[in-house]
């Protein structure tokens, strides 16, 4: 008897769709921006108008799902602007630092944002966006802006000359966190009687609450005020960190003369260290505490 093959048969196979692949870096060049995953492959990517200043993940509504910060300095259209995007690409919110100068003096009219960070500065779940920014032409001021995660101005905070590091932090975890800056300072030079020309005045380190001057005539809560000595030296790095691993975190300031020192959230100073070649001299003053 022959055999026949009435039919084929074909099992049903069931597919999962496929995971869309989650941000794990954003990558910068020049005026360019890309996301990739955990492999470094490109999950998408952005030009901006204007070169970026800095870009990274943080997530910043609580959710669980990073978002990508691009912040654009000099060159172009977007100079000043935070770029907000959600993981998938779709833009989440556009904010601008530039606002009326505080000071009457050069001024280009724009902003150039120099850095950020951010910070759950209300101990919510929920992150702020915390950004430096200089006139575009090198003039003067600058200016800190707090942006909450949807891109509304919380507050700002002019500086007489350019603010270059920020970082966010508090001694413990049960602490508010505290906004600290350091940068140069012009109208310094008076009040500590130096004299002749300075190339990078003074340095100075301030500690600030999430409340800051907001406009000519009001203050904000700046905590303290310190300067570093000689006024030669440049802040390279900026960090907070529990130097003796015993739950208190510190301020490390590393100068350029490899000095470096460790400050309490009150403005005090704990220690000096000293790297390999340090200069002699350096000192660490405060000026002003609320």
């Amino acid at each position: 008897m022959a055999l026949a093959v009435c039919g084929a048969y074909t099992a049903a196979v069931e597919v999962a769709p496929a995971r869309p692949r989650e941000p794990a870096d954003v990558r910068t060049d020049g005026s360019t921006f890309n996301v990739v995953d955990a492999a470094g492959n490109t999950i998408w990517g952005r030009p901006t108008k204007g070169t970026i200043a800095h870009a990274e993940l943080a997530d910043l509504d609580g959710n669980g799902n990073p978002e990508v910060i691009v912040d654009v300095g000099n060159g172009g259209d977007d100079v000043g602007k935070t770029l907000v995007y959600g993981g998938d690409g779709k833009t989440r919110w556009i904010a601008d630092s530039t606002a009326p100068f505080n000071y009457d003096s050069g001024r280009s009219g724009r902003l150039a944002i120099q850095t950020f960070t951010t910070g759950d500065l209300f101990r919510n779940g929920q992150r702020e966006v915390v950004s430096l920014s200089l006139d575009s032409q090198g003039w003067y001021p600058s200016r800190l802006c707090i942006f909450d995660n949807g891109g509304s101005l919380v507050a700002s905070y002019w500086h007489p000359r350019h603010m270059h590091q920020v970082v966010v932090g508090a001694e413990t975890g049960s602490d508010a966190p505290r906004i600290i800056v350091s940068g140069v300072n012009d109208d310094l030079r008076a009040a500590l009687h130096l004299e002749g020309y300075i190339t990078r005045s003074s340095c100075s380190i301030r500690a600030m609450s999430r409340a800051k001057y907001l406009g000519k005539l009001r203050r904000g809560s700046e905590l303290w005020y310190g300067v570093l000595l000689p006024a030669t030296n440049v802040v390279e790095r900026l960090e907070i960190l529990d130097r003796d691993q015993h739950g208190k975190n510190e301020i490390s300031v590393w100068m350029s003369s490899k000095n470096a020192f460790y400050l309490s959230f009150a403005g005090q100073l704990r220690a000096v260290g000293r790297g390999d070649g340090a200069t002699s001299g350096a000192e660490f003053h405060l000026l002003q505490k609320r």
